[in-house]
């Protein structure tokens, strides 16, 4: 379950940073958050020299633990995509998985679509594209930092918050 859950956080953050999906992989959402059988099904398939495997039961029910083989070897990335992986580890990593879930269950995009339904990964890039590109969103920040509540003196401190932001997660 953390495995999925972490993969679909990397994937929503993944649009939301650089406007592009990080995978194809289809997201499904069920009861317990977002779900997809490409994520089980690629990690079902590494050797076990990469990835060791245990079956553990719980409350009366199973589950497969996951965890780095005896011979891993991390793949090669491109650094946005390492880097967005390790903020997203720095922040969930050490988080209890009930913490991840609701996490994930606070999403916007999850939050939007119904059980049963497939999550639009792809629709969810095209708003975070058109969120970028808006005008209205510029100017939204614009009032809110001539607003008394601002965390801002200015609109500089702002934008060195925002890049900032951008460096922490590889956009530069």
């Amino acid at each position: 379950m953390r495995l999925v859950k972490l993969a679909y956080l990397a994937e929503t953050l993944y649009a939301e940073s650089y406007g592009r999906r990080l995978s194809d992989a289809d997201w499904f959402s069920w009861k317990h958050g977002p779900y997809s059988k490409r994520v089980i099904n690629s990690v079902r398939a590494l050797d076990r020299a990469d990835v060791g495997h245990e079956e553990r039961t719980i409350l009366g029910k199973t589950a497969n633990y996951y965890m780095r083989g005896p011979q891993f070897v991390p793949p090669e990335l491109p650094a946005p995509v390492s880097q967005l992986i390790d903020d997203l580890l720095a922040i969930h990593g050490r988080e209890d998985t009930q913490a991840i879930v609701s996490a994930v269950y606070r999403s916007p995009l999850f939050r939007r679509t119904r059980a049963g339904r497939s999550i639009d990964m792809d629709g969810w890039v095209s708003a975070m594209n058109r969120v970028r590109g808006s005008t209205e969103v510029r100017s939204n920040l614009q009032a809110a930092l001539n607003s008394p509540a601002s965390g801002f003196a200015n609109a500089g401190e702002l934008l060195e918050f925002l890049d900032e932001l951008r460096s922490s997660r590889g956009e530069r």
